[in-house]
């Protein structure tokens, strides 16, 4: 009883980590955005980022902060779950890697852009190069997310009972979705970051409301 119990707050705790992430997202897209370039046609400059985070600096790393709150929460839920539910290994495991690849390009934002845009350097100056970095993790974090989500799917796609399967169905097809878009992000760069990050983050709404769904009933996934 004691493990089950463990095993509920653990995904219960990914759960709604995944939910912040979410609303998280979607607010910083709303309010803050990215930098935008003062001239079009010349492009983003490191004038561009510095003029950005002096205007948007608080909101960004407040938003940025409270994100790796909940991918720690992700993190070691899916490290906990992983102990309490292996036969829901592939999903906590995924998870668990995905909390600790967006705690790693989270880390890049907070710690290295401002810092790499003072030092300068054009188009190709340490800013452009960290950016870069920080989107394939971050690309990597939504593919292990979508891999995740596939497994929950693919587990509760068999299900009896249809509100479970009509979840697990949707948790499959947006998890898969996530993993090509990612995938392709991942070899082509923030060319589709945009299709990336929105099929990354709804797969992350689909996932965090399959595991409600997924309730107390035991994990099958992938046997």
């Amino acid at each position: 009883m004691g493990e089950r119990t463990h095993g509920a707050s653990a995904r219960w705790l990914v759960a709604a980590a995944l939910l912040v992430t979410v609303v998280l997202q979607v607010a910083y897209m709303a309010l803050l955005g990215g930098p935008k370039p003062a001239d079009p046609a010349a492009g983003l400059t490191n004038a561009d980022v510095l003029r950005y985070f002096a205007d948007h600096g608080t909101g960004v790393t407040l938003v940025w902060t409270t994100e790796s709150v909940a991918f720690v929460a992700i993190m070691l839920g899916g490290v906990v779950a992983l102990v309490r539910e292996p036969s829901r290994g592939w999903l906590w495991a995924c998870l668990a890697a995905a909390g600790l690849f967006n705690l790693v390009q989270i880390g890049f934002g907070l710690a290295m852009f401002q810092p790499a845009a003072l030092a300068g350097g054009g188009e190709n100056g340490l800013f452009f190069t960290f950016v870069s970095g920080a989107f394939f993790f971050y690309f990597l974090a939504k593919l292990l997310a979508g891999l995740g989500a596939m497994a929950l799917g693919w587990e509760l796609a068999r299900c009896p009972q249809m509100a479970p399967r009509i979840g697990g169905w949707l948790a499959l097809l947006t998890g898969l979705v996530s993993v090509i878009a990612n995938l392709l992000a991942m070899a082509q760069g923030n060319a589709m970051l945009m299709a990336a990050g929105a099929s990354g983050t709804i797969c992350a709404l689909v996932l965090a409301l399959a595991l409600i769904a997924a309730g107390d009933r035991p994990g099958a996934a992938f046997r």
